[in-house]
């Protein structure tokens, strides 16, 4: 009786492993022709993404796998063939060609976080448990709408400048639509004659090196000639990315007219009395050369006291006062001690260039 039951326990045994390797044999041939036949398939679907993106902003990549017929896990790997980002999942940075597994739902959640103004492109490879793929790319364009360009700006300055002499050149970067991280630089070149370019902390500069600008964009420099020639200099304004605008820059050392100062004395009986008047006739030689005749004279005391009036007015010392078109004015001259009296005046041009005159009036 046992052993009829042992028999009886061992066939089934053997019945239900033969069911078995039948069910997984019809399962892989099933599987095989399905494969052969074409009936595996799987779809990529994305929720539609903005058509442009801003440097530093972030948008989400919802991805579904919609597949039919498989068990087995699906795959993902992507590249960045355009433009500069990052993209991560909720947890993670992903890094580029390497593979990582899709969820048994099928869905993806990722970020992507532009790093430039550039187009960008990302290529999506998407690989099923069989080994088949299939390619997903993501496009993003530039908006182009922002103007990045920017102007150089150069205050009034003088053209005609002298061996010795200096320029002020006051430059000023213009951006209407800056980056945020805006950084400009500039350098210069000197394509003809001989001089040398002075920061305003009075840092000499080299040529062809780049120097920063401040975030106000304005640039204070100074030239100063060493020549008797025309001169031009070159100087170039550059943005982060490359963009440069030049601005050249002239001189002329001729075409301008020399001009002088004379004072006579003549007439002016020394040693003069205090506090009594002596008038002097300043005559500005040269002026009427010039096509605009904007001088200018200012005086300061070297030795002595006295006072200066111009048609009535006090004048005071290291002042500006306009001088007549026809560069003919007359001074009244009022000594207030009994002493040596030395005077300087200055005067200056339409173009910053300047004469100096001492008058020694003994009061003594």
């Amino acid at each position: 009786m046992k052993n009829l039951n042992f028999k009886r326990i061992t066939l089934l045994v053997f019945m239900v492993a033969a069911l078995l390797n039948s069910s997984c044999k019809r399962e892989l041939e099933i599987e095989e022709e399905a494969q052969a036949q074409g009936n595996y398939d799987f779809t990529i679907e994305l929720i539609p993404v903005p058509k442009s993106i801003k440097k530093g902003e972030s948008v989400d990549l919802l991805f579904s796998v919609v597949q039919h017929g498989y068990t087995g896990a699906f795959t993902f790997r992507y590249f960045q063939s355009e433009g500069s980002g990052v993209l991560a999942s909720d947890t993670a940075t992903l890094d580029m060609d390497r593979e990582y597994r899709v969820a048994s739902d099928g869905k993806i959640t990722l970020h992507y976080t532009s790093n430039c103004e550039t187009a960008q492109r990302l290529d999506f490879i998407f690989i099923d448990p069989l080994g088949n793929r299939k390619d997903y790319t993501v496009r993003f364009s530039a908006q182009t709408e922002v103007d990045r360009s920017f102007s150089v700006l150069l205050a009034p300055a003088r053209s005609v400048i002298r061996s010795g002499e200096a320029a002020d050149l006051a430059f000023e970067v213009v951006c209407p639509n800056p980056y945020d991280d805006a950084a400009y630089m500039f350098r210069y070149f000197q394509t003809e004659g001989m001089g040398k370019v002075l920061a305003a902390n009075s840092t000499l500069l080299t040529m062809d090196r780049n120097y920063a600008i401040a975030q106000d964009g304005k640039v204070n420099l100074k030239y100063i000639s060493n020549c008797h020639t025309n001169q031009k200099l070159v100087f170039t304004f550059e943005d982060q990315i490359g963009n440069r605008v030049e601005y050249p820059v002239s001189f002329s050392d001729m075409a301008y007219p020399y001009f002088g100062i004379q004072v006579p004395l003549n007439d002016i009986s020394f040693p003069i009395h205090i506090y009594r008047n002596v008038f002097l006739n300043f005559t500005i030689t040269g002026i009427n050369q010039y096509a605009v005749k904007d001088f200018k004279f200012s005086y300061s005391l070297v030795a002595g006291t006295s006072a200066f009036a111009l048609n009535g007015s006090t004048l005071n010392q290291n002042q500006w006062y306009p001088v007549p078109e026809n560069g003919l004015f007359t001074l009244r001259f009022t000594p207030q001690s009994h002493a040596l009296h030395k005077v300087k005046f200055i005067v200056e041009d339409t173009y910053g260039n300047r004469e100096e005159l001492i008058l020694e009036l003994d009061g003594r």
